[in-house]
Parts: C-alpha cells; sequence; structure tokens
C-alpha cells in the first residue's frame, strides 16, 4: 500500500499529559516480535538524541515505518532503551514523516518534541548488562489516515554524566516494509537537512528494527466499514457498515487507485480512493447497519481494489479496505 499524503490528515498536536491509556486504546503496531526475549537478547543499541538546546543540531534520530488501516488516534508511543553512562534524560521528541518514494522518511506531517521524561524500569537487565527503560509519550490529538508512514523518535538530554550514552535498542528481525533509519541532521523542529541512512549501513544486520509500540484507537466516528466478503472474483461480495445513523445513506466507493476525493456536500471532506470510483449506496437499518451485495467478476482476479464508505447525512467517512480478489 502507498502513501497518499491528503487533506484528511487531521494532525492537531496538542500538549501531552502524563496520565494512564485509555481502556479503549489498542497495541497498533510493535517492531518487538518477541516480548521481552528481542529486548533482553539484542546486541545492538545506539544513542538517538539531541541535546537540550533546540536550535542545536540533532546529535542522532531514529526512524522506521509503521502502517495503518485505519483512521487512528495515535494515544501513546513507547520505545525501549539503555543506559550506558547515567545520562541527564531531559525529555523526549516523536515525528511523523511520510513514507518516501524512495523508502526512506519523506515530508515532515507532525512533530511533539520537547515532551516530559516519563519512562519506566522494566525490570529485565539487556545483553550489555544494563536496566531497560521504557520511554512513554501520550499524544492527545494526532489522527492519521490509513497508510504507511515513518515514525522518528530521540531522548533529550545533556550530555554530560556519559555524554548521551542513552540508547535505543534495536530488534532483529523484519516488520513493515523498511528497516530501521539513522540520521545525524534533524533539527529539534523535524527539520531534516541530512540524509537518512538504514541501520545495516553501521553494524551489517540486514533485518533490524527500531524498538518501539504504537497505541491507539478508531478515529472515524463510529463508522466501520468491513469486507468484501467472501473477497473472491466469480462470486456475489458484501460490504458492510456498521455505525451509520439509522434511516441515513451510506454509499459505498470503490477503486483501483488511492488518491484524494472530495465528499459532494462536506466541505473539506475527502475520501482516500484515486480516479475511476465505483459508488454503489445502501440505506442503513435501525441498528445503523447497512451493506450492499455485487457480483464480482472474474477478470477481477489478482486485482487490488480499494473500498471507502461515506455517510453525507453527518458528513463521516469510515477506514478504508484494501483487498486483492482471488
Amino acid at each position: 500500500m502507498t502513501l497518499r499524503r491528503t487533506c484528511s490528515i487531521l494532525l492537531s498536536i496538542a500538549a501531552l499529559c502524563m496520565s494512564q491509556p485509555s481502556a479503549a486504546q489498542e497495541l497498533i503496531w510493535s517492531n518487538i516480535n518477541n516480548y521481552p526475549d528481542d529486548l533482553i537478547q539484542t546486541q545492538d543499541a545506539w544513542t538517538a538524541s539531541r541535546s537540550e538546546d533546540a536550535s542545536s543540531k540533532s546529535y542522532r534520530i531514529a526512524a522506521d515505518d509503521i502502517e495503518l488501516t485505519e483512521q487512528t488516534r495515535i494515544t501513546r508511543i513507547a520505545y525501549y532503551s539503555v543506559d550506558f553512562g547515567d545520562a541527564d534524560v531531559l525529555g523526549h521528541d516523536w515525528y511523523i514523516y511520510e513514507y518516501g518514494n524512495n523508502g526512506s522518511p519523506g515530508a515532515l506531517l507532525a512533530s511533539g518534541y520537547d515532551n516530559p521524561v516519563n519512562r519506566r524500569d522494566t525490570g529485565y537487565v539487556s545483553y550489555f548488562g544494563a536496566f531497560i527503560y521504557e520511554n512513554i509519550m501520550e499524544p492527545t490529538d494526532l489522527v492519521l489516515e490509513p497508510g504507511r508512514y515513518f515514525l522518528a523518535l530521540r531522548s533529550v538530554q545533556t550530555f554530560e554524566n556519559g555524554g548521551g550514552k542513552y540508547s535505543m535498542l534495536t530488534t532483529r528481525w523484519a516488520n513493515g516494509s523498511a528497516r530501521a533509519n539513522w540520521n545525524f541532521g534533524v533539527y529539534a523542529d523535524g527539520t531534516v537537512f541530512d540524509d537518512w541512512v538504514t541501520m545495516d549501513v553501521f553494524n551489517g544486520v540486514q533485518d533490524q528494527e527500531w524498538a518501539f509500540e504504537v497505541y491507539g484507537e478508531p478515529a472515524t466516528g463510529g463508522l466501520r466499514l468491513t469486507g468484501p466478503d467472501p473477497g473472491t472474483a466469480g462470486d456475489f461480495n458484501t460490504l458492510a457498515v456498521d455505525g451509520a445513523t439509522p434511516g441515513k445513506t451510506v454509499y459505498f466507493g470503490a477503486s483501483p487507485h488511492t488518491g484524494t476525493t472530495n465528499v459532494p456536500g462536506c466541505p473539506g471532506l475527502v475520501i482516500d480512493l484515486g480516479p475511476r470510483i465505483e459508488v454503489f449506496a445502501a440505506t442503513a437499518d435501525a441498528n445503523g447497519h447497512a451493506e450492499f451485495v455485487q457480483y464480482v467478476p472474474h477478470w477481477l482476479y489478482d486485482w487490488t481494489i480499494y473500498f471507502q464508505a461515506a455517510e453525507r447525512a453527518t458528513c463521516r467517512v469510515s477506514n478504508r479496505v484494501e483487498h486483492i480478489f482471488h
């Protein structure tokens, strides 16, 4: 799935809170395949940090890809690190970049820097003999559309007491479409003035990811699209939406392309489908359920089709579904 930057990316960054995660949030992305073994056994930890001076050049910053399948509100970002030199940690930074055409971070979409220190001793000891810490950041209003992104992370610290040796762990497996990236030139506000390089340049390990987790919750206002069912060409397939307004019309869109298309009657609202959109309509029942049944011809075998729904009466859109017909 290729990321298409759209005007529907809702990126409003507010102050970070220190409260516990809400019950609704879920683990939506993890670069840790086996917890805690991956953290304990990894033989790589690298310093991704900048000094406390916001105008200074970054010391180092870590970035890795994440992929979202629906509009998501990011509620919690956590990365794992070890302290090699009694580092004086002042806070943490996070940044969201586009997934660039060359498989590395592209344009900056959002940033949350100078977050307060919120770290937890996991109780585990790393391969290096140092304690493993979980570093927690909690954005309050970061909403991203379906697609691929790069999440960049680092600590903020003085360069006393060990010279910035608060180091982020990497896990040795392949997750997502890109591997761990590094950059030596990123300002505090996320402006990039140096090249991104993959970590295998430094340690020769091809399959490695920065050790972080992302938590979130659906941000579609309750309009949830599922299907197609059974998902095969040469058969009748059902698309369904739940959470619609009873008695209102739900419009189902299908296209072989992603993109940005305005929803008529809803200024500023878009769906993430490209040209050649086929539109079908159904009325939601008393339970807010609407579905549409359509025959999918044999010649669509092995085609990738994208689906998304909209309710114009309330100007809401659903998550986008990507499906390959077999």
